[in-house]
Protein backbone atom coordinates (compact mmCIF):
# COMPACT_ATOMS: atom_id res chain seq x y z
CA UNK A 1 0.00 0.00 0.00
CA UNK A 2 1.20 3.54 -0.77
CA UNK A 3 1.66 5.55 2.38
CA UNK A 4 -0.65 8.58 2.59
CA UNK A 5 -0.66 11.29 5.25
CA UNK A 6 1.22 10.01 8.29
CA UNK A 7 1.49 6.33 9.12
CA UNK A 8 0.75 3.44 6.82
CA UNK A 9 -2.46 2.06 8.42
CA UNK A 10 -1.79 -1.41 7.05
CA UNK A 11 1.40 -1.72 9.10
CA UNK A 12 0.64 -2.87 12.66
CA UNK A 13 4.01 -1.75 14.03
CA UNK A 14 3.42 1.84 12.91
CA UNK A 15 -0.14 1.76 14.24
CA UNK A 16 0.98 0.37 17.60
CA UNK A 17 3.62 3.07 18.12
CA UNK A 18 1.51 6.02 16.93
CA UNK A 19 -1.54 4.94 18.93
CA UNK A 20 0.49 4.57 22.13
CA UNK A 21 1.88 8.08 21.71
CA UNK A 22 -1.61 9.46 21.14
CA UNK A 23 -3.04 7.65 24.18
CA UNK A 24 -0.31 9.01 26.43
CA UNK A 25 -1.57 12.50 25.67
CA UNK A 26 -5.24 11.57 25.57
CA UNK A 27 -5.18 9.76 28.93
CA UNK A 28 -2.59 11.98 30.58
CA UNK A 29 -0.43 8.94 31.31
CA UNK A 30 3.36 8.81 31.59
CA UNK A 31 3.36 5.47 29.81
CA UNK A 32 0.86 3.36 27.91
CA UNK A 33 1.26 -0.41 27.89
CA UNK A 34 -0.70 -2.89 25.86
CA UNK A 35 -2.20 -6.03 27.38
CA UNK A 36 -3.00 -6.92 23.76
CA UNK A 37 -1.09 -5.06 21.07
CA UNK A 38 -3.13 -3.76 18.12
CA UNK A 39 -4.05 -6.61 15.79
CA UNK A 40 -5.71 -5.99 12.46
CA UNK A 41 -9.23 -7.39 12.46
CA UNK A 42 -10.24 -6.34 8.97
CA UNK A 43 -9.11 -4.39 5.94
CA UNK A 44 -12.33 -2.96 4.60
CA UNK A 45 -12.96 -0.71 1.63
CA UNK A 46 -13.30 2.33 3.92
CA UNK A 47 -11.29 1.65 7.07
CA UNK A 48 -8.59 -0.41 8.72
CA UNK A 49 -9.88 -1.97 11.95
CA UNK A 50 -7.61 -3.01 14.83
CA UNK A 51 -8.42 -4.66 18.14
CA UNK A 52 -6.35 -3.96 21.25
CA UNK A 53 -6.44 -3.79 25.05
CA UNK A 54 -4.56 -1.61 27.51
CA UNK A 55 -2.94 -2.78 30.72
CA UNK A 56 -3.07 -1.08 34.13
CA UNK A 57 -6.21 0.85 33.20
CA UNK A 58 -8.41 1.74 36.18
CA UNK A 59 -10.95 -0.98 36.94
CA UNK A 60 -14.34 0.16 35.74
CA UNK A 61 -12.87 2.63 33.29
CA UNK A 62 -14.17 2.27 29.73
CA UNK A 63 -10.51 2.14 28.69
CA UNK A 64 -10.03 -1.09 30.66
CA UNK A 65 -12.10 -3.18 28.27
CA UNK A 66 -11.26 -4.59 24.85
CA UNK A 67 -11.12 -1.76 22.34
CA UNK A 68 -11.29 -1.15 18.62
CA UNK A 69 -9.38 1.38 16.52
CA UNK A 70 -10.92 2.35 13.17
CA UNK A 71 -8.54 4.22 10.86
CA UNK A 72 -9.98 5.85 7.76
CA UNK A 73 -8.00 5.49 4.57
CA UNK A 74 -7.40 9.14 3.73
CA UNK A 75 -7.50 12.60 5.26
CA UNK A 76 -10.16 13.31 2.63
CA UNK A 77 -12.46 11.02 4.62
CA UNK A 78 -12.49 13.41 7.61
CA UNK A 79 -16.01 14.75 7.07
CA UNK A 80 -17.44 11.28 6.48
CA UNK A 81 -15.61 9.93 9.53
CA UNK A 82 -17.00 12.73 11.69
CA UNK A 83 -20.51 12.11 10.37
CA UNK A 84 -20.33 8.36 11.03
CA UNK A 85 -18.90 8.85 14.51
CA UNK A 86 -21.47 11.49 15.45
CA UNK A 87 -24.44 9.32 14.50
CA UNK A 88 -23.04 6.35 16.41
CA UNK A 89 -22.59 8.58 19.46
CA UNK A 90 -26.15 9.88 19.04
CA UNK A 91 -27.55 6.36 19.00
CA UNK A 92 -25.49 5.29 22.03
CA UNK A 93 -26.50 8.37 24.01
CA UNK A 94 -30.14 7.42 23.44
CA UNK A 95 -29.57 3.96 24.88
CA UNK A 96 -29.23 2.10 21.61
CA UNK A 97 -26.93 -0.97 21.68
CA UNK A 98 -23.85 0.17 19.77
CA UNK A 99 -20.21 0.46 20.91
CA UNK A 100 -19.38 3.61 22.89
CA UNK A 101 -17.01 6.02 21.13
CA UNK A 102 -14.14 6.91 23.49
CA UNK A 103 -12.13 9.15 21.20
CA UNK A 104 -12.34 10.63 17.72
CA UNK A 105 -9.72 12.63 15.86
CA UNK A 106 -10.87 14.26 12.64
CA UNK A 107 -7.39 15.56 11.82
CA UNK A 108 -5.62 12.32 12.69
CA UNK A 109 -3.43 13.49 15.58
CA UNK A 110 -0.43 11.13 15.86
CA UNK A 111 -1.76 8.73 13.23
CA UNK A 112 -2.07 11.35 10.52
CA UNK A 113 -5.43 9.95 9.37
CA UNK A 114 -8.95 10.32 10.80
CA UNK A 115 -9.64 7.63 13.39
CA UNK A 116 -11.96 6.60 16.20
CA UNK A 117 -11.41 4.49 19.31
CA UNK A 118 -14.41 2.64 20.70
CA UNK A 119 -15.32 -0.23 22.95
CA UNK A 120 -15.31 -3.56 21.18
CA UNK A 121 -18.66 -5.34 20.87
CA UNK A 122 -18.59 -8.64 22.73
CA UNK A 123 -19.54 -11.78 20.84
CA UNK A 124 -19.65 -12.76 17.18
CA UNK A 125 -21.72 -11.56 14.25
CA UNK A 126 -25.21 -12.91 13.73
CA UNK A 127 -24.31 -15.09 10.75
CA UNK A 128 -21.75 -16.88 12.91
CA UNK A 129 -24.44 -17.44 15.57
CA UNK A 130 -26.65 -18.97 12.88
CA UNK A 131 -23.79 -21.23 11.90
CA UNK A 132 -23.05 -22.28 15.48
CA UNK A 133 -26.64 -23.25 16.22
CA UNK A 134 -29.07 -23.47 13.28
CA UNK A 135 -31.86 -24.41 15.70
CA UNK A 136 -31.68 -20.87 17.10
CA UNK A 137 -32.25 -19.31 13.68
CA UNK A 138 -35.78 -18.06 14.31
CA UNK A 139 -34.83 -16.71 17.74
CA UNK A 140 -31.89 -14.85 16.22
CA UNK A 141 -34.08 -13.48 13.43
CA UNK A 142 -36.38 -12.07 16.11
CA UNK A 143 -33.35 -10.51 17.81
CA UNK A 144 -32.47 -8.84 14.53
CA UNK A 145 -36.01 -7.52 14.08
CA UNK A 146 -36.21 -6.32 17.71
CA UNK A 147 -32.92 -4.45 17.36
CA UNK A 148 -33.94 -2.86 14.07
CA UNK A 149 -37.34 -1.76 15.38
CA UNK A 150 -35.63 -0.25 18.43
CA UNK A 151 -33.48 1.86 16.10
CA UNK A 152 -36.52 3.18 14.27
CA UNK A 153 -38.13 4.16 17.59
CA UNK A 154 -35.27 6.56 18.35
CA UNK A 155 -36.15 10.23 17.93
CA UNK A 156 -35.14 11.71 14.60
CA UNK A 157 -35.07 15.16 16.17
CA UNK A 158 -31.58 16.13 17.25
CA UNK A 159 -29.87 13.57 15.05
CA UNK A 160 -26.62 15.09 13.72
CA UNK A 161 -27.26 13.92 10.14
CA UNK A 162 -28.84 16.55 7.87
CA UNK A 163 -31.97 15.23 6.15
CA UNK A 164 -31.77 17.12 2.86
CA UNK A 165 -35.26 16.40 1.55
CA UNK A 166 -37.04 13.10 0.97
CA UNK A 167 -34.86 10.03 0.85
CA UNK A 168 -36.45 8.78 -2.37
CA UNK A 169 -35.41 11.94 -4.21
CA UNK A 170 -31.85 11.57 -2.95
CA UNK A 171 -31.74 7.89 -3.83
CA UNK A 172 -33.12 8.35 -7.35
CA UNK A 173 -30.65 11.18 -7.93
CA UNK A 174 -27.74 8.95 -6.94
CA UNK A 175 -28.97 6.14 -9.16
CA UNK A 176 -29.40 8.48 -12.12
CA UNK A 177 -25.81 9.68 -11.70
CA UNK A 178 -24.53 6.10 -11.54
CA UNK A 179 -26.52 5.11 -14.66
CA UNK A 180 -25.12 8.05 -16.60
CA UNK A 181 -21.57 7.43 -15.45
CA UNK A 182 -21.53 3.80 -16.55
CA UNK A 183 -23.90 4.08 -19.54
CA UNK A 184 -26.60 1.56 -18.63
CA UNK A 185 -29.36 2.06 -21.21
CA UNK A 186 -31.01 -1.24 -20.27
CA UNK A 187 -32.01 0.26 -16.92
CA UNK A 188 -33.78 3.39 -18.21
CA UNK A 189 -37.27 1.88 -18.44
CA UNK A 190 -36.97 0.52 -14.91
CA UNK A 191 -35.78 3.89 -13.59
CA UNK A 192 -38.69 5.65 -15.29
CA UNK A 193 -41.12 3.31 -13.51
CA UNK A 194 -39.56 4.07 -10.14
CA UNK A 195 -39.67 7.81 -10.77
CA UNK A 196 -43.31 7.62 -11.85
CA UNK A 197 -44.39 5.75 -8.71
CA UNK A 198 -42.24 7.51 -6.10
CA UNK A 199 -45.27 9.28 -4.64
CA UNK A 200 -46.15 6.11 -2.74
CA UNK A 201 -43.33 6.86 -0.26
CA UNK A 202 -43.94 10.63 -0.05
CA UNK A 203 -44.35 11.92 2.62
CA UNK A 204 -41.91 9.59 4.30
CA UNK A 205 -41.95 7.94 7.72
CA UNK A 206 -38.67 9.55 8.78
CA UNK A 207 -36.39 7.69 11.15
CA UNK A 208 -32.71 7.17 11.76
CA UNK A 209 -31.76 4.48 9.23
CA UNK A 210 -28.64 2.34 9.51
CA UNK A 211 -28.84 1.34 5.82
CA UNK A 212 -26.48 -1.60 6.18
CA UNK A 213 -28.40 -3.57 8.78
CA UNK A 214 -27.63 -7.24 8.11
CA UNK A 215 -26.24 -10.24 10.05
CA UNK A 216 -22.58 -9.26 9.55
CA UNK A 217 -23.15 -5.87 11.22
CA UNK A 218 -24.97 -7.26 14.25
CA UNK A 219 -22.76 -8.73 16.98
CA UNK A 220 -24.46 -11.06 19.49
CA UNK A 221 -22.88 -12.12 22.79
CA UNK A 222 -23.32 -15.41 24.64
CA UNK A 223 -26.38 -14.04 26.46
CA UNK A 224 -28.12 -13.13 23.21
CA UNK A 225 -27.58 -9.37 23.57
CA UNK A 226 -27.02 -7.59 20.25
CA UNK A 227 -24.75 -4.68 19.36
CA UNK A 228 -24.90 -2.86 16.02
CA UNK A 229 -21.69 -1.79 14.26
CA UNK A 230 -20.65 0.08 11.07
CA UNK A 231 -22.71 3.26 10.75
CA UNK A 232 -21.01 4.41 7.54
CA UNK A 233 -24.25 4.46 5.50
CA UNK A 234 -26.57 5.89 8.17
CA UNK A 235 -28.94 8.68 7.20
CA UNK A 236 -32.35 10.11 8.03
CA UNK A 237 -35.18 8.88 5.86
CA UNK A 238 -38.10 6.53 5.45
CA UNK A 239 -37.65 3.62 7.83
CA UNK A 240 -39.04 1.18 5.25
CA UNK A 241 -36.06 1.93 3.02
CA UNK A 242 -33.92 0.58 5.87
CA UNK A 243 -36.12 -2.52 6.25
CA UNK A 244 -36.21 -3.13 2.49
CA UNK A 245 -32.43 -2.84 2.24
CA UNK A 246 -32.02 -5.49 4.95
CA UNK A 247 -34.47 -7.72 3.10
CA UNK A 248 -32.79 -7.28 -0.29
CA UNK A 249 -29.27 -7.80 1.08
CA UNK A 250 -30.33 -11.11 2.59
CA UNK A 251 -32.74 -12.24 -0.15
CA UNK A 252 -30.24 -11.58 -2.95
CA UNK A 253 -27.26 -13.07 -1.11
CA UNK A 254 -25.20 -14.88 -3.71
CA UNK A 255 -22.44 -17.46 -3.66
CA UNK A 256 -19.49 -17.21 -1.30
CA UNK A 257 -19.53 -18.63 2.19
CA UNK A 258 -16.35 -19.72 3.91
CA UNK A 259 -17.85 -22.87 5.44
CA UNK A 260 -20.41 -25.48 4.44
CA UNK A 261 -22.82 -24.06 7.02
CA UNK A 262 -22.43 -20.49 5.73
CA UNK A 263 -23.12 -21.71 2.19
CA UNK A 264 -26.20 -23.55 3.43
CA UNK A 265 -27.43 -20.41 5.18
CA UNK A 266 -27.01 -18.41 1.99
CA UNK A 267 -29.23 -20.94 0.23
CA UNK A 268 -32.06 -20.27 2.71
CA UNK A 269 -31.38 -16.53 2.93
CA UNK A 270 -34.68 -15.58 1.27
CA UNK A 271 -36.58 -17.56 3.91
CA UNK A 272 -34.60 -15.80 6.65
CA UNK A 273 -35.29 -12.43 5.03
CA UNK A 274 -39.04 -13.08 4.97
CA UNK A 275 -39.11 -14.17 8.61
CA UNK A 276 -37.17 -11.06 9.59
CA UNK A 277 -39.68 -8.77 7.83
CA UNK A 278 -42.62 -10.59 9.44
CA UNK A 279 -41.03 -10.24 12.89
CA UNK A 280 -40.32 -6.55 12.31
CA UNK A 281 -43.86 -5.89 11.09
CA UNK A 282 -45.34 -7.36 14.25
CA UNK A 283 -43.34 -4.81 16.23
CA UNK A 284 -43.82 -1.80 13.93
CA UNK A 285 -46.67 -2.30 11.44
CA UNK A 286 -46.28 -0.72 8.02
CA UNK A 287 -48.01 -0.14 4.69
CA UNK A 288 -47.28 -3.10 2.40
CA UNK A 289 -47.25 -1.02 -0.78
CA UNK A 290 -44.62 1.33 0.63
CA UNK A 291 -42.47 -1.68 1.48
CA UNK A 292 -42.98 -3.25 -1.96
CA UNK A 293 -41.91 -0.02 -3.63
CA UNK A 294 -38.75 0.23 -1.54
CA UNK A 295 -37.97 -3.43 -2.33
CA UNK A 296 -38.10 -2.51 -6.00
CA UNK A 297 -35.82 0.51 -5.43
CA UNK A 298 -33.22 -1.48 -3.51
CA UNK A 299 -33.30 -4.37 -5.99
CA UNK A 300 -32.83 -1.85 -8.79
CA UNK A 301 -29.91 -0.35 -6.87
CA UNK A 302 -28.29 -3.80 -6.71
CA UNK A 303 -28.83 -4.17 -10.45
CA UNK A 304 -27.35 -0.76 -11.27
CA UNK A 305 -24.35 -1.26 -8.98
CA UNK A 306 -23.65 -4.81 -10.18
CA UNK A 307 -23.96 -4.33 -13.95
CA UNK A 308 -20.83 -2.14 -14.39
CA UNK A 309 -18.90 -4.34 -11.97
CA UNK A 310 -19.53 -7.34 -14.19
CA UNK A 311 -18.91 -5.44 -17.43
CA UNK A 312 -15.75 -3.59 -16.39
CA UNK A 313 -14.37 -5.58 -13.48
CA UNK A 314 -13.93 -4.52 -9.88
CA UNK A 315 -10.80 -2.39 -10.44
CA UNK A 316 -12.45 -0.33 -13.17
CA UNK A 317 -15.43 0.53 -10.98
CA UNK A 318 -13.49 1.29 -7.82
CA UNK A 319 -12.59 -0.02 -4.39
CA UNK A 320 -16.16 -0.56 -3.25
CA UNK A 321 -16.67 -3.02 -6.10
CA UNK A 322 -14.39 -5.59 -4.54
CA UNK A 323 -17.24 -7.94 -3.68
CA UNK A 324 -18.11 -8.24 -7.35
CA UNK A 325 -15.28 -10.69 -7.91
CA UNK A 326 -17.37 -13.40 -6.25
CA UNK A 327 -20.47 -12.96 -8.43
CA UNK A 328 -21.51 -15.66 -10.86
CA UNK A 329 -21.60 -14.58 -14.53
CA UNK A 330 -25.43 -14.61 -14.60
CA UNK A 331 -25.92 -12.46 -11.52
CA UNK A 332 -26.93 -9.27 -13.37
CA UNK A 333 -29.65 -11.12 -15.26
CA UNK A 334 -30.96 -12.70 -12.07
CA UNK A 335 -31.12 -9.38 -10.25
CA UNK A 336 -32.88 -7.70 -13.17
CA UNK A 337 -35.46 -10.52 -13.23
CA UNK A 338 -35.97 -10.05 -9.50
CA UNK A 339 -36.57 -6.33 -10.07
CA UNK A 340 -39.33 -6.95 -12.60
CA UNK A 341 -40.86 -9.52 -10.25
CA UNK A 342 -40.97 -6.78 -7.59
CA UNK A 343 -42.77 -4.52 -10.06
CA UNK A 344 -45.39 -7.16 -10.86
CA UNK A 345 -45.98 -7.75 -7.16
CA UNK A 346 -46.40 -4.02 -6.57
CA UNK A 347 -48.83 -3.58 -9.45
CA UNK A 348 -50.87 -6.59 -8.38
CA UNK A 349 -50.97 -5.24 -4.83
CA UNK A 350 -49.69 -8.42 -3.21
Amino acid sequence: MIRVDGIDPSQSEQVTSALAEYLRTCLGAREVLYAETPEQLSDGTDTFVYGFRLTAADTGSPWSTRLVLRIFRSSEDAARAERETSVQRFAAEHGYPTPTILAFERDGANLGLPFAVMRRAAGVHLLKRFEQNPLRMLSLVRTMADTHAALHRLPAAGCPIPAGGCLIERRLGTLATWMEKFDLPETRQAYAWLDEHKGVVIPEERSLCHNDFHPLNIVVDDDGQAMVIDWSRAELGDRLHDVARSYVVMALAQGGGRTLMERALLMVSRFVARRYVSAYQRLLPFDEQRFRYWKAVLTFQSWVETAPMMALGAEAVGARAGAASGYRPDIVEKISREFWRCIRTFEQGG
